[in-house]
């Protein structure tokens, strides 16, 4: 299987392109992704042994 890395504007529908986002849309977006992203790291690391380290590369 490949994977295609492919642009927003090719990868989403035309119709979804016109919609503008609210700004409290996207700070809540940007929370819960911030939330999840540090919910896995904990629970990754509480399955191989690591507590409270962080498995995220550097830079994002």
């Amino acid at each position: 299987m490949n994977l295609q890395i492919l642009k927003p504007r090719k990868a989403l529908n035309k119709a979804f392109l016109k919609v503008k986002p609210m700004r409290i849309e996207i700070e809540r977006f940007k929370y819960q992704l911030i939330y999840l992203l540090d919910r896995s790291n904990v629970t990754r690391g509480c399955r191989h042994g690591r507590i409270g380290k962080t498995n995220r590369p550097t830079g994002l």
